[in-house]
């Protein structure tokens, strides 16, 4: 796969990726579309999306740990009693 690096009118700098077999071809595939071809990238390697993680949820975290605390404790002091 090739990769070129375009003008287009109506879309700006775009980069395009072609199946051809060289870069004349791509490049005149391009331009058959009404592209200006700004520069050829040569081939292209594979794009890996990088994503954000996801958030973590501090709010039910902070909601969630007294509560569940709270009854820990609770359950400690029902089984060895209270501490007075």
């Amino acid at each position: 796969m090739l990769t070129l690096t375009a003008h287009h009118p109506s879309q700006g700098i775009v980069r395009l990726n072609f199946d051809a077999p060289s870069v004349e071809e791509a490049v005149r595939l391009a331009e058959s579309q009404g592209y200006r071809v700004v520069s050829s990238g040569g081939f292209a390697l594979p794009s890996l999306r990088i994503t954000r993680p996801k958030r973590f949820p501090l709010t039910m975290f902070s909601q969630e740990l007294p509560s569940r605390l709270l009854m820990q404790w609770g359950k400690y002091f029902e089984a060895h009693g209270s501490a007075q």
